[in-house]
């Protein structure tokens, strides 16, 4: 027989290690300001707190998380979600992130961004001058009278204003979309949702400096990312848990 050669076991490789070996890999597609530190200790952070996500292999979890730094989004911070669908984990943005984009990447420097929704007795006026929209919005103190509609704007810093206005009517066809329609967080928090929906889609209208990879996460992942109340019930598609937390080795799969 041949002589047998023992070898030494090989240290585990951490979730984090390899996250951040990737964000190095892809330091030119970050904005300047973007903390890998920071970003890869949320993410960790993010996993310990989510059991499901915890059964995804660790490039299923890495591409949602690079995706993410991409876009100088913190899905621990509430920027997106991370949400498990079947046998991958889609990037879905929240209403803090919507805004935080439009900041950070529109061509126009901007100066405020916001949403609102307008309820019975809420005074909302809309004035257009040439290519300018702004609007004045007095709403009553502590006024819980029925919504009838939201607004989303963005002020620039050189005067202008971008406006987005929905009706209740279209702002509850957003919600039939839902397959949670009747459920949490459209039944808990409404004005939210509708706050939320509103946001989303002035985003679409105003002109973002994306770079080419950017601006194909933005379509698929943002603006066609799956409702985060419309993921399949899985308890675990691989069987087996591969991610437990940071401290593990992390399967090559």
């Amino acid at each position: 027989m041949g002589e047998t050669v023992a070898v030494a076991d090989k240290k585990p490789i951490t979730f984090s290690e390899q996250l951040m070996t990737k964000l190095n890999e892809s330091e030119a597609g970050l904005v300047p300001s973007f903390n890998k530190v920071r970003f890869t200790a949320n993410c960790v952070a993010l996993l310990n707190s989510d059991e499901k996500l915890q059964n995804y292999p660790a490039p299923v979890l890495i591409n949602t998380m690079m995706k993410a730094a991409l876009l100088d989004l913190d899905p621990f911070m509430g920027d997106a979600y991370a949400i498990p669908y079947g046998k991958t984990v889609k990037l879905t943005i929240s209403y803090l992130g919507a805004m935080k984009l439009v900041q950070r990447f529109s061509i126009r420097p901007v100066k405020e961004i916001g949403s609102e929704v307008v309820r019975e007795g809420d005074q909302f006026e809309v004035t257009v001058n040439g290519d300018n929209t702004d609007f004045v919005f007095k709403p009553l103190p502590f006024n819980d009278g029925k919504i009838i509609g939201a607004f989303a704007y963005v002020r620039f810093e050189d005067g202008g204003c971008q406006l987005e206005r929905m009706t209740l009517r279209e702002l509850e066809n957003v919600r039939k979309q839902s397959r949670a329609a009747n459920s949490a967080p459209w039944t808990v928090w409404t004005d939210q949702m509708y706050r939320k929906s509103c946001i989303l889609r002035l985003t679409k209208k105003i002109r973002l400096d994306l770079s080419a990879g950017q601006r194909q996460v933005w379509k698929e992942d943002v603006e066609s990312g799956v409702d985060i109340n419309e993921k399949p019930k899985v308890d675990n598609p691989f069987g087996d848990s591969i991610v437990d937390g940071d401290a593990v080795e992390v399967a090559d799969a």
